[in-house]
């Protein structure tokens, strides 16, 4: 399937590299002008394009790596799965160490993981290894150590305004949040006192919190600074006031972002980083191949033949991941021959051949003043972060009226309650206008949280059978599975791979209405959303997936332990 699956991402693609081809000839040979030689694959990895991967070149597609070369240059930290190591790629075939029983899903992963790291996989060849090995050879292959982190500190502790020593500090500290899968770093900086220190370099690894490094507060604080310095804030010595920066680096050969927020505390400071990898971004295919109804309703949207229009609404709470779908998306659309446009504050990843727009509070300008300049500015696909405010929201609607994709997120519990969110934007005068436009125009609804997955070097697998009664009568009524059907349940200890947590990253756990275009149905969507009918949309033709049955598919796959899965569909 793994194979299969990115078979099918290039036959989806294949009509777009002609274009995308000549785009790239072009800028080669106006760098080589220059004096700045580079391969057509560096460019399509570059601009986010589908490689032209039936070019058996070897200077354009690799065939052959060792693992540690592949370590190197693939987001191993994003893809691969805890449990898993790369051992090595020859002439196409792919060979993977993994602790135990593996899934389909996990093969995808690892292979998009690979061919997106610029080599060419035809086969993967699984190796059984022990959790600990695993864990060892992850370890072997950090190019970040503990002890380096504490070398660095010991220097500076007797001259910590040494600007050299800083800037190692700050990269090996980003770097350490990087092969930590971490999605964000906190630097807390407090005064030591003498029963206490608390200036920890924390990371948030699969949602949760792990305190990693206990630095002191003569080194963390010059080391917020020197973040701050780097990152553009304006007066990156004070500590008395919330700012704003962005950085850039380079990590595993790519240029990645990361976004600073610095707040004062009582005593101290924190500052905050979310690490940024378009590289992690799941391949659309990859992200949405549970979704198959909502995964063909915005194909259709994007594709390139036709100026599809309508409203697209991603739902979600904060830190559901609502920002990365929409980033997959956007990279799935045909860039080169549609002009698409993103609003965004702050702005997230970076992608090429997207207008992108941030919003600034200057000059008075608001939400909906971006998206009605944007109106003027001929494109064919919008995205916007959160809906704000009611002008934003009317422009919006306007925009998918007159024959423009629009896309947009917004904070709810569902999908029902996300449109009840847009309308609520809306002005008095323009309610009923707006309903009516919206239930017109409404496309796809996505409602989406981050399901964690058991580990693979430690989960166990067991049969509903063997489950306590009350979650074995769950499993056999609400997802209809019988005593015999086998489940995977988390490890209570852990192991190395997953640092004792049970868990070994996350997955998308969806709701998704994908709404008729045809003129009936569409009239009776109109309906339903005017007279606030939301609870009776499946009675108007829209194919809706519960929630509780996306959950279902998960853990009968074994993706999700059966209790983390109950958890989420009732919580």
């Amino acid at each position: 399937m793994a194979i299969d699956l990115q078979k099918q991402f290039r036959r989806e693609q294949s009509g777009l590299r002609a274009e995308y081809d000549r785009i790239v000839q072009v800028e080669q040979r106006a760098l080589q002008q220059r004096g700045r030689p580079i391969s057509i694959h560096a460019l399509m990895q570059a601009h986010g394009f589908v490689d032209s991967t039936e070019d058996k070149d070897e200077s354009v597609r690799r065939r052959s790596a060792t693992g540690p070369v592949l370590s190197s240059q693939v987001a191993e930290h994003h893809y691969v799965p805890q449990g898993f190591t790369l051992i090595g790629l020859d002439d196409g075939r792919l060979t993977i160490g993994s602790a135990g029983d593996y899934l389909e899903e996990d093969l995808d992963r690892v292979s998009a993981a690979v061919q997106a790291g610029g080599f060419d996989v035809e086969k993967v060849h699984v190796e059984l290894w022990s959790s600990t090995e695993i864990a060892r050879e992850a370890k072997k292959r950090r190019s970040v150590s503990d002890s380096k982190i504490e070398e660095v500190v010991r220097a500076l502790e007797p001259d910590p305004s040494n600007g050299q020593l800083l800037t190692e500090l700050y990269k090996l500290v980003i770097h350490d949040g990087f092969e930590a899968r971490a999605s964000d770093i906190h630097i807390i900086d407090t005064p030591d006192r003498d029963d206490a220190m608390e200036s920890w370099i924390s990371h948030r690894v699969n949602g949760q919190i792990r305190h990693r490094h206990l630095l002191p507060s003569s080194v963390m604080r010059p080391l917020a600074t020197r973040l701050k310095q780097v990152g553009g804030c304006k007066d990156f010595a004070s500590r008395e006031r919330p700012q704003d920066g962005r950085l850039g680096l380079t990590w595993q050969g790519r240029e990645v972002d990361v976004r600073l927020a610095a707040t004062p505390l009582t005593p101290g400071e924190e500052v905050s980083l979310r690490l940024l990898d378009r590289a992690t971004i799941k391949p659309f295919p990859l992200l949405f191949a549970r979704l198959p109804a909502a995964k063909r309703a915005i194909e259709r949207l994007l594709t390139r033949f036709a100026k599809q229009a309508g409203v697209m609404l991603i739902c979600g709470a904060t830190g559901s991941g609502k920002s990365t779908s929409q980033a997959s998306i956007v990279i799935h659309s045909d860039r080169a021959s549609k002009r698409v446009f993103t609003i965004e504050h702050p702005k997230e990843y970076r992608i090429p051949w997207v207008r992108q727009m941030e919003v600034a509070d200057r000059d008075g300008c608001r939400w909906g003043d971006y998206l009605e300049h944007a109106m003027r500015k001929d494109f064919d696909i919008l995205f916007t972060g959160e809906t704000r405010d009611g002008y934003s929201a009317e422009v919006g609607v306007q925009a998918a009226e007159t024959g423009h994709l629009f896309g947009s997120t917004t904070h709810s519990e569902d999908c029902g309650e996300g449109i009840e969110r847009f309308i609520s934007n809306f002005s008095d005068r323009f309610m009923r206008t707006g309903k009516m436009v919206l239930g017109k125009n409404l496309r796809v609804v996505i409602h989406q949280k981050l399901a964690p997955t058991v580990c693979p070097a430690c989960r166990n697998k067991v049969s509903v059978g063997d489950l306590d009664g009350e979650m074995r009568k769950e499993l056999i009524g609400r997802w209809r599975m019988d005593v015999s059907t086998a489940v995977m349940v988390s490890s209570p200890a852990g192991c190395e791979a997953c640092d004792g947590t049970g868990i070994g990253g996350r997955t998308l756990s969806a709701e998704t209405m994908v709404f008729p275009t045809d003129p009936d149905g569409r009239r009776r969507v109109v309906e339903a959303v005017v007279h606030d009918q939301l609870f009776g949309l499946a009675q108007c033709g829209v194919e809706h997936l519960s929630r509780s049955d996306h959950m279902g598919g998960l853990v009968r796959d074994g993706l999700v332990e059966p209790k983390w899965g109950l958890d989420l569909v009732e919580g």
